[in-house]
């Protein structure tokens, strides 16, 4: 289904899929959290070659539904955070710390989830997007780095081409100071057949800029533009896989 097609009957799929990721209430969701959900049941198509676009298809379907039934309570509007001070719908003291470790996402929406659904109350980590959101946290961190205290950065993001040149952006942007440490913790191929995330594939050549060396091990998976989404895990299952990744044993609460 597209968003030129007719939604006649779709909006109790929507409505179960949106209750399900929420568990509740108790959860908040993304878009793609929402529209892989859709597709894991049938009701939607895969993305297949086309994942951004496939996305703003739904987005454009979601729309005018969301008009006619009323707004999902649980799902993240990133287009709503314009300015800073947040809105009241953000937590504000996620926005005003400085720690130890850091979280960097890809995207915003991801990154939002991890803040509305209390990430950082439940291991003490600092959750921000790289490049620059939300600036003043970045500015706070960068203060910090510059008086030398030690910092890791632990980067949250796909496994696709389009990561690895996002992943050397931020190692070229931070890691040449001595007291930063950047940890990789995105989703792999690997961790996606453990999984059991599909990997799909854009069937585009990875970005030249970024090369991927003859004997990567998934030299042959990137070379096509497969990818495996972080967002294809439902908020809570997500949650629980990155606090399994960085978290420290009895120094963090856990996330169960």
């Amino acid at each position: 289904m597209t968003a030129e097609q007719p939604a006649t009957g779709l909006w109790p799929a929507v409505s179960a899929a949106a209750h399900a990721l929420a568990r509740g209430n108790r959860f908040d969701f993304t878009r793609a959290q929402l529209y892989f959900e859709l597709v894991r049941g049938g009701v939607l198509p895969d993305p297949g070659s086309d994942p951004d676009g496939a996305l703003a298809s739904f987005a454009a379907l979601l729309e005018p539904l969301e008009q006619a039934h009323g707004e999902l309570p649980n799902l993240i509007r990133p287009e709503r955070l314009e300015h800073l001070p947040p809105p009241p719908e953000l937590p504000p003291d996620v926005l005003d710390y400085s720690v130890r470790r850091v979280l960097v996402f890809d995207r915003i929406d991801t990154c939002l989830c991890f803040i509305r659904n209390g990430f950082h109350r439940r291991i003490e980590v600092g959750l921000v997007v790289w490049p620059g959101f939300p600036a003043h946290i970045w500015e706070r961190l960068h203060g910090q780095i510059e008086s030398g205290l030690v910092t890791e950065f632990f980067l949250i993001g796909d496994c696709s081409a389009t990561s690895r040149k996002w992943k050397a952006d931020v190692h070229a942007a931070l890691g040449k100071r001595p007291n930063v440490r950047i940890r990789d913790a995105a989703m792999t191929f690997p961790w996606a057949f453990r999984l059991r995330l599909p990997v799909r594939s854009t069937g585009k050549a990875p970005d030249p800029e970024v090369p991927i060396p003859d004997h990567h091990e998934w030299r042959g998976l990137l070379m096509v533009g497969s990818y495996a989404s972080l967002q294809e895990m439902p908020p809570i299952r997500l949650l629980r896989w990155v606090y399994r990744r960085v978290a420290r044993g009895a120094e963090d609460v856990g996330f169960g």
